[in-house]
């Protein structure tokens, strides 16, 4: 089809050669192609048919309680719940039709893979109070199993009698391995991997360090809170506890305890005490027992006033 352009030259050559009949058709013919073209030009473009959104299969309690499920998978797994999943459906799949299906193992390996992290995309975006729940609590028992099995560094710290410096570099120590693990299982290439390592090392650090301060600091103000209330109901256990923690806090044993206790009785001094032997420790534990209202208050104030009359 002729253009606009050698349509205008035909024109040309037809005037200059006096043909009258041709020069008036292509004329006519030229003012029907611009006007087409401007009528084209200037009508909007026809909407075009939009694909019918398919109904998301997993926004029912059956796939939240599955998102929650694989949430904690992920953390329990060190990022690594994926790769689990989508071997196990390309191992099984000529067996019992699991997962996607391919010529080899190594292409239903792929493309499980691609599946299962479409499917947690998926989940992260519509689901994300589910997944975010299940990898806390993942987390979580994950934490709790190392610790019953003897492999959690601040766990051991802190039944070694450590203090809270001593727990809190076990504790940092602790979260960069678990943090550098979850974000190198959570990579998806040799690059993101190592990056997702870095990543995971510093902010696991940070959080470790940062847990046992605000856990004592938190702990300390509910049991202040709490033992005026629970103490008077059980006075046995609540004197035991308080104990334990005196004697673990002062560094010393049962045993050395009682070898003070017993060294001092043999020098005659009656008047020391058990807050005595267990140092400051034992001493900081008299504080709140004078300065606060309770049945032996009076007893230990009059007690520590008795012992010091004479003294210079």
């Amino acid at each position: 089809m002729a253009t606009i352009e050698q349509l205008s030259n035909a024109l040309i050559n037809a005037d200059r050669v006096g043909d009258i009949e041709a020069a008036r058709a292509l004329a006519a013919e030229i003012s029907r192609m611009r006007g087409g073209s401007n009528r084209t030009s200037s009508e909007p473009p026809a909407p075009q048919p939009t694909e019918p959104q398919q109904a998301d299969a997993r926004d029912n309690w059956l796939g939240r309680a599955d998102t929650f499920m694989r949430g904690a998978a992920d953390t329990m797994s060190f990022g690594m719940a994926d790769e689990i999943a989508a071997g196990g459906d390309a191992l099984f799949n000529p067996l019992f039709g699991t997962g996607q299906d391919g010529g080899s193992l190594a292409e239903r390996y792929d493309r499980n893979l691609k599946a299962q992290r479409t499917t947690d995309e998926l989940d992260a975006k519509k689901r994300m109070a589910e997944r975010l729940t299940g990898q806390i609590l993942g987390a979580v028992g994950g934490g709790v199993g190392l610790a019953r099995n003897g492999l959690s560094a601040t766990t051991n710290a802190i039944k070694a009698g450590k203090g809270l410096a001593g727990v809190t570099k076990a504790s940092a120590m602790e979260g960069a391995v678990l943090g550098g693990a979850q974000g190198f299982g959570s990579g998806e290439d040799i690059q993101g991997r190592l990056s997702g390592l870095g990543t995971g090392i510093f902010l696991g650090a940070g959080t470790g360090a940062a847990l046992p301060a605000a856990t004592t600091a938190i702990g300390g103000t509910v049991k202040g809170a709490t033992a005026p209330l629970i103490a008077p109901f059980r006075p046995a256990a609540y004197t035991d506890k308080a104990l334990r923690t005196y004697l673990q806090r002062s560094g010393k044993t049962p045993e050395q305890i009682a070898d003070i206790m017993r060294s001092a009785a043999d020098d005659g001094q009656p008047m020391y005490t058990l807050a005595d032997a267990m140092g400051n420790a034992g001493q900081r534990a008299l504080v709140p027992v004078t300065r606060t209202p309770n049945d032996a208050r009076q007893e230990v104030t009059d007690f520590l006033i008795r012992r010091q009359l004479g003294q210079p």
